[in-house]
This record gives structure tokens, sequence and C-alpha cells, in this order.
């Protein structure tokens, strides 16, 4: 019997990983009142680099009062694009990375809840996988879940092969 496989993301994912927002001109011609140039404001959503959601509004200020909520709900509405699993697996899964992943792996234990610390083997039928992309695949062994140790390999070669050395992402 076949596994069914099932892509788990990273416990610091929180989907969203990106928020723009941006003005949107537009040129108004009316014959009655006259022509003029109309800005309006966007929130966009991106996941990986896909565009999830977005919404206009008629101020800027409006739209930047407007993110706290719509960043907890924007998830629970019809418009909002979930990726799909081999869309998700063919990009890196490390948080905010949208670069295409060349490793895959399976979790040889998975914790049964994002706080608890017990562990667990999927059982026979059934596995979790994940993805990185070249620069995000040594793992580390700090984590319960996401650490080279816990990873077999799918495809790609082994995580271990591609040390990192500790720096600033953000390149400050």
């Amino acid at each position: 019997m076949p596994k069914i496989a099932s892509h788990r993301r990273h416990e610091d994912d929180e989907y969203i990983d990106e928020i723009r927002i941006d003005l949107v001109p537009r040129f108004k011609t009316s014959e009655m009142s006259g022509d003029e140039w109309r800005v309006s404001a966007r929130i966009r959503f991106f996941r990986k680099g896909h565009e999830v959601w977005s919404r206009g509004f008629g101020k800027l200020s409006t739209a930047v009062n407007a993110l706290p909520w719509f960043f907890v709900v924007a998830g629970e509405g019809s418009d909002f694009k979930m990726l799909g699993r081999e869309q998700e697996l063919a990009l890196c899964q490390q948080p905010g990375c949208s670069e295409p992943s060349v490793k895959r792996y399976r979790f040889k234990k998975v914790r049964d809840c994002p706080q608890s610390g017990k562990m667990y083997e999927p059982g026979p039928s059934f596995e979790y996988v994940t993805a990185f992309c070249q620069r995000h695949a040594h793992r580390g062994d700090c984590g319960l879940e996401d650490a080279d140790d816990n990873y077999e390999v799918l495809s790609g070669g082994n995580s271990h092969a591609a040390p990192v050395e500790a720096r600033k992402e953000d390149g400050k």
C-alpha cells in the first residue's frame, strides 16, 4: 500500500511572508466634473512570491489602519488563494524564502502539536515531507523537528552536505 504524503510547514511559517501597501493612481475623465488624477491604496499579501490576497482602499491611511485586521482574517475569505501542495514543495520551505527547492525530505519524527515536546513517528501508511533550496538545506541540530538528523532524504542529497556560516541575513 503506498504511503500518503502530507506537506508539513515549518513551525515559524505564518503562511503570509510578505506584505505590500502601494498607491494605485488612475486618471479619471468626466465631461461633467472634469478630468483629474485619483489615487487609491492597495494591500497585497504574498506567499513565496505569489500574491494570495489583495484589497483596495480609498486612502493610504485607511489601508494602513486596516492592515492588522486583514492580516488576521484574510485567510478566512473565499478570495484567499492558497498555494497547492506540489507548488509549495517546489519552493523552499524556509519561512520568507521563495527560491526553488532542490532537496526534499521525509520527517522521521514529528511533534504532536507546535507547543509540545512530544515526538512520534508517523504510521506505516503516512509520512510528512518538506523541501529546501540549497542555501537553506542545512538545518542544524537545535530544533526538535527542524534538524538534519530528523530528515530522511527523498531527493537532492543529504542536508549535512551544505553547512552554512552564521551571519546576519538582513545584511546589517
